[in-house]
């Protein structure tokens, strides 16, 4: 995929990362389609992100993410924090069960279980179930959400959230915290 970020792509079986060096696993951004065809992603434990853009015309589909734990640490690239960093592109029949994000970063601004930050991105038929957020930073000027942190305009259909923790002790003034999504900018 970070090869050929402009191809399209099918999984054709589970791809299960136990074991596997995390270091390795990250997609830098997706311009094509990755049609998971219905499989699953599983037993990743990473930084902030999975994947870290869908672009403009990028989709990103059918597929499910499980067991996955993030965790920001300082200076650890960009501001969003979510299996996918930030998206321009569409996600559809995307869902996250057992997922945990972690952010011990001051700076990390757009928080979420799929997405950090979504701008012109259309998310349908997706869904987060039995997953944490926990905020061990100081964070202030900040967008929580358990689909998205911040979605700029785009739309969020038909997706739900089932059994969610947000644990943010620690942030500060201005903060946008919301079980699907931070923060709604149109």
């Amino acid at each position: 995929l970070n090869t050929y970020p402009r191809e399209n792509f099918k999984l054709k079986r589970d791809l299960d990362f136990t074991g596997i060096p995390q270091s390795q696993i990250y997609i830098s951004q997706i311009y094509g389609i990755l049609d998971g065809e219905n499989h699953s992603v599983s037993n990743i434990s990473s930084g902030k992100r999975i994947i870290g853009n869908i672009e403009t015309g990028g989709l990103i589909q059918n597929i499910q993410f499980n067991n996955i734990t993030l965790q920001s640490v300082q200076n650890s690239g960009g501001n969003a924090v979510g299996i996918i960093q930030s998206t321009y592109g569409n996600i559809i029949n995307v869902s996250v069960n057992n997922a945990k994000v972690i952010v011990n970063n001051i700076n990390d601004k757009r928080i979420g279980i799929l997405v950090g930050q979504s701008t012109y991105a259309n998310i349908t038929n997706s869904s987060i179930n039995n997953s944490q957020i926990v905020i061990n930073a100081s964070l202030s000027s900040t967008d929580i959400g358990g689909i998205t942190g911040y979605i700029a305009d785009g739309n969020i259909n038909n997706s739900y959230i089932y059994n969610l923790e947000i644990q943010a002790n620690n942030v500060l003034v201005s903060c946008n915290i919301g079980g699907i999504v931070g923060n709604i900018h149109y």
